[in-house]
């Protein structure tokens, strides 16, 4: 029952001279003490929570820099000298290593170190694409005339 029809229906009734009560308890649901401790808990858990999630988004970022390197390197190895590809092979094998910690400073050390010793390939990777557009280009318009 509601407590505006419990209200109404206590106001209907003749009163017998004294003032009517009405204390409104679930009958399901948490108690007060329950939710304090809850609210206790949450407090005592932040910390951990906010380290969990930043571990959690730490791992992420590395499962994506891990996946384009390896992609990089497949498509354009071919652009980098042997010394700078076993250079970006070893950041990635110290990038999966950290991955596997529950270490999020080092796993973001590890991650900047990968995408510093990929910059020169991306860069490599990048000029190639764009000469091989505009080399498409060119072929487009001569064809044209």
């Amino acid at each position: 029952m509601s407590l505006a029809r419990a209200l109404r229906a206590l106001g209907d009734r003749p009163h017998a001279g004294g003032d009517a009560e009405v204390e409104v308890k679930p009958t399901y649901g948490l108690s007060e003490a329950d939710v304090e401790r809850m609210v206790e808990e949450s407090f005592t858990y932040a910390e951990a929570d906010v380290e969990t999630r930043l571990l959690i988004e730490a791992r992420n970022e590395a499962d994506t820099v891990i996946t384009h390197v390896e992609r990089a390197l497949g498509q354009g190895s071919q652009l980098v000298g042997v010394d700078e590809r076993e250079t970006i092979v070893a950041a990635l094998k110290a990038l999966r290593r950290a991955r596997a910690t529950d270490d999020r400073v080092l796993i973001r050390e590890a991650t900047t170190g990968l995408n510093r010793a990929t910059e020169h390939l991306a860069e490599l990777m990048m000029d190639a694409a764009l000469k091989g557009a505009l080399a498409s280009r060119r072929a487009d318009e001569i064809m044209e005339k």
